[in-house]
């Protein structure tokens, strides 16, 4: 019983402290959810990069093999 009175008077002496953890509180969570999607923004980046890199690869291949058929086309002289 002694506790369950200490611990409502505390919550009725020290409101601003708790409001002040509350606060700190939300503010570690915001700078997480921010931190996650500063990271998920990060990946989607490096998997666009990768995609335009594979099909810039693909377009060299591409252009190669064309390169390789015209100089082993036979010349009809």
């Amino acid at each position: 019983m002694r506790n369950l009175q200490e611990g409502k008077r505390r919550r009725l002496v020290f409101p601003k402290l708790r409001q002040e953890k509350e606060e700190e509180e939300e503010e570690k969570q915001e700078e997480e959810e921010e931190e996650e999607e500063e990271e998920e923004e990060e990946e989607e980046e490096e998997e666009e990069e990768e995609e335009e890199e594979e099909e810039e690869d693909k377009e060299i291949a591409t252009d190669g093999e064309e390169v390789v058929k015209k100089i082993h086309l036979p010349s009809h002289q």
